[in-house]
């Protein structure tokens, strides 16, 4: 996940203090709306930059075009969790241009995005935001705010962009994906974004290192363990792919960055 000298990692809110060598790291959920550069890490040699806009997942352009196809494709319902904080084109936005009914319901786990994504929303049509954690998935399916939205009984497009990463091993993320899974009706969508060092250009060891001591560790995954993320929904083309790869808007320049993208489908 190195492009040249720099770093990038995405949709985090990292909330960096540096104090006596020491990083904390805040919600894995919520993304940096600006550029960190030059935190000191453990060993006082080792800088690593950080910037957000080198992934193309700014969260929100990245889960634009997986987005607009779930839209296009009939999705009238969108639970996307780990939304962090709001900032725009916001998946609502995306969806509600195309077809102006859709019903958007945001999930994160930091109060500081809640604070923001209530002023944002107020007054939004069809939307809603929801306190509550991706590592207890039955929390969301069972949460008020979420179930007064999205009618699980009819076709939803579940977003999961920029967030299984921070789900470690022992968290054991494949039975979030699947409790999410089985709770949604068939024709669903799924839309997922996952970061890897398969394809990264320079040694991802450093950004790995920043996160083992925070509250979220960064856990790349090779092609096959994201793609066993998608176990039980039918692939759509490109398939999974790098972001930059996966249908990529006319006249851009295409590249690899270390960041997997897939949108699938619950068979019907």
């Amino acid at each position: 996940m190195r492009f040249g000298a720099v770093l990038a990692i995405s949709a985090s809110r990292v909330a960096a203090s540096h104090s006596g060598g020491a990083i904390r790291i805040g919600s894995p959920f919520a993304p940096i709306t600006g550029r960190l550069s030059c935190i000191r890490q453990p060993k006082a040699a080792s800088l690593v930059k950080i910037t957000i806009s080198a992934l193309g997942f700014q969260r929100r352009p990245c889960g634009s075009r997986p987005v607009r196809f779930a839209t296009e494709n009939g999705a009238r319902q969108i639970l996307d969790i780990g939304t962090g904080i709001p900032t725009s084109p916001n998946t609502h936005e995306v969806a509600q241009s195309l077809a102006p009914d859709t019903r958007v319901a945001y999930v994160d786990n930091d109060p500081i995005v809640a604070v923001h994504a209530h002023a944002r929303l107020t007054g939004t049509h069809a939307t809603a935001f929801a306190l509550a954690d991706l590592r207890d998935p039955q929390s969301i399916l069972r949460h008020p705010d979420i179930t007064a939205l999205i009618d699980f009984t009819r076709p939803a497009a579940l977003v999961l962009v920029a967030v299984l990463h921070f789900i470690a091993e022992h968290e054991d993320p494949q039975r979030i994906v699947r409790t999410l899974r089985d709770a949604l009706a068939p024709g669903s969508w799924l839309v997922l974004t996952h970061g890897t060092d398969d394809t990264a250009v320079h040694d991802t060891s450093d950004a790995v290192e920043v996160y083992r001591t925070s509250a979220a560790t960064l856990n790349l995954r090779p092609h096959r363990q994201v793609l066993g993320f998608l176990d039980g929904f039918t692939l759509q083309e490109p398939g999974l792919v790098t972001i930059g790869e996966w249908r990529p808007d006319p006249g851009t320049q295409v590249t690899r960055f270390g960041i997997y993208g897939g949108v699938a489908r619950k068979p019907q």
